[in-house]
């Protein structure tokens, strides 16, 4: 885990993906070996419930690695309980092996009165294949960072999104 946990730290730019790295005390790991195709669709959601006392500030940590010819679906849901005061400082390390396929959908349905930051970097190998899907509503302020590193030839990356604001969102 040690190697892929802080990979980018050195050339990070993103001030608050290094917080995170620093900062962060709970998350998710997974790791799908080589040749291994997980079927069921992986569900990962963080819940947020905070409707009294001062606002929180969480860090959650997001590391999925998935060997060579790994495949797998994960869908990550970043929620908040009507009423709840937080910032969530999210980071995702994903990375992919040499032919590995994932298909990857983030939604945030955060608290209006919440703010939500979410950096997910993506690292692929030959001939690997990466699908996003993402869809964020709600929150006061949402801020999304995507960044991808193609470490070999061959491999392919697609992203579709909708961010829905209303009100005085950003």
């Amino acid at each position: 885990v040690r190697p892929y946990l802080a990979a980018n730290a050195d050339n990070e730019t993103n001030p608050f993906s290094l917080i995170n790295t620093f900062s962060f005390k709970d998350g998710v790991f997974i790791y799908i070996p080589d040749n291994c195709a997980v079927e069921e669709t992986l569900n990962l959601s963080f819940v947020t419930s905070l409707t009294e006392g001062k606002p929180e500030v969480f860090y959650p940590r997001i590391l999925i690695i998935l060997g060579k010819r790994a495949s797998a679906s994960v869908v990550l849901t970043m929620s908040g309980v009507a009423g709840s005061r937080y910032f969530n400082n999210a980071d995702a390390q994903i990375h992919l092996g040499e032919g590995a396929r994932l298909n990857y959908s983030y939604v945030q349905r955060e608290s209006k009165e919440a703010s939500s930051f979410l950096s997910n970097r993506y690292n692929l190998k030959k001939e690997s294949a990466l699908n996003i899907l993402s869809f964020t509503a709600g929150g006061a302020l949402i801020r999304n960072e995507n960044h991808t590193v193609f470490t070999e030839s061959s491999a392919s990356a697609s992203h579709k999104g909708l961010s829905v604001l209303s009100g005085e969102s950003q």
